[in-house]
């Protein structure tokens, strides 16, 4: 019997302020479905919030924001928050 199957990639979904999934996590995922996971943050009404950058650098804000920076990944137009929760922009700010 097989269960859950992805051809693509598995969406996980998960509510704003909870910390990316770790490595071991990640492994696990691509254990099973032997394909990449991405981190798709909603709020407490389930409205997407923030997703996963392909290149892994953080959440791209699901809305434009003022004061737009690009990320590395190349796409325009979204100011990535970071694992820790920061802006792209607050982290090289504080640096």
């Amino acid at each position: 019997m097989r269960g859950a199957t992805a051809t693509r990639g598995v969406l996980v979904v998960q509510r704003e302020g909870e910390h990316l999934p770790g490595e071991e996590q990640r492994a696990a995922l691509w254990d099973w479905f032997r394909v990449p996971s991405y981190v798709v943050q909603v709020d407490g009404d389930g409205k997407v919030r923030a997703y996963e950058c392909e290149a892994r650098i953080g959440l791209h804000q699901a809305q434009a924001v003022d004061g737009r920076v690009e990320c590395d990944c190349g796409r325009p137009g979204f100011l990535p928050v970071t694992s820790s929760g920061a802006s792209r922009s607050e982290e090289l700010t504080a640096a």
